[in-house]
């Protein structure tokens, strides 16, 4: 067992979008650059040729006019997930809160969700359905693009110094290519399902079963790792904290594992709650004392 700490979750997440980038695009740029639709909606992309010269890398999303970038949002829904790809992976440092960069950000928050939605069914291989959800798919994309960047920097040697961000017993065995998180049974197919990633040939499987997921009928030989997520925060400071267990699902109830995490946040949940009723009951006399004035 390992945790992986004091890390903020969006460093994980673009490196796994970097990962995903030499996965599938690394040698295909000219290739992924030609945007292939239909004769009707072609018509209709005004930022078709912005968006080809975009991709082909012909110049920089820093240096584009504002009303070329605004023109091409709304066509963006129209682009790959491979496109997309290739489009945000030489943006991701690109920050920037000035109003002259406006459209650039809502650029690049538009291709964010369209990326992340098509993402799972990029990787998907078969098991429970997609949920019809965009919100649902956009979620299990970034939880997917974490785990590959989380695997990919660990498999680097991240957290091997002395400030290690990696907390691991020294009976820790190699990271094996499947890895496993419980996804919420209340938004897939009413019944608790189990998301399994194969992050060195890159696919996702979502296995059924309340109790105990056939992860034999997965093609699954040996161990896997499983992903308990205790990580808690929002925005930019959002710290990634995960417990990973590499075990045998065939020896061991993978369940038990999921269980600790599904407890914990409950708790978190409770603790949250009673805080914001001991808030608006110290808040409350000031408010009874102001409305008096009034």
């Amino acid at each position: 067992r390992c945790k992986l700490t004091n890390v903020t979750e969006q460093r994980v997440l673009k490196t796994g979008l970097r990962q995903l980038h030499a996965l599938f695009i690394d040698g295909r740029q000219g290739e992924v650059a030609e945007i292939h639709v239909e004769q009707d909606i072609a018509r209709k992309m005004l930022g078709r040729t912005f968006l080809k010269r975009l991709l082909k890398g012909e110049f920089e999303l820093k240096g584009c006019m504002e009303n070329d970038v605004a023109s091409a949002q709304s066509d963006l829904r129209h682009l790959t997930a491979e496109q997309l790809l290739l489009l945000r992976v030489p943006t991701l440092d690109f920050q920037t809160t000035a109003g002259s960069h406006s459209a650039r950000q809502s650029f690049l928050e538009m291709a964010d969700r369209q990326l992340f939605s098509k993402l799972p069914p990029l990787l998907f291989r078969g098991g429970v359905a997609l949920p019809e959800q965009l919100e649902l798919v956009h979620a299990l994309g970034v939880r997917l693009a974490i785990v590959l960047g989380a695997v990919q920097l660990m498999r680097t040697g991240w957290g091997s110094g002395k400030s290690s961000q990696v907390d691991a017993d020294a009976s820790m065995p190699a990271l094996p290519s499947k890895w496993a998180f419980k996804l919420s049974g209340e938004h897939w197919a009413g019944r608790g399902c189990v998301a399994l990633v194969d992050v060195d040939e890159p696919g996702l499987r979502v296995l059924p079963g309340e109790d105990k997921p056939d992860f034999s009928e997965a093609g699954v030989v040996g161990k896997v790792a499983v992903v308990c997520d205790r990580t808690q925060g929002v925005g930019g400071s959002r710290m990634l904290h995960w417990e990973i267990c590499v075990l045998d699902p065939m020896k061991h109830d993978v369940m038990n594992e999921f269980e600790e995490e599904v407890a914990e946040k409950a708790q978190q949940q409770l603790t949250n709650e009673l805080h914001a009723a001991l808030a608006r009951h110290k808040a409350s006399p000031e408010k009874k004392k102001s409305h008096n004035l009034w």
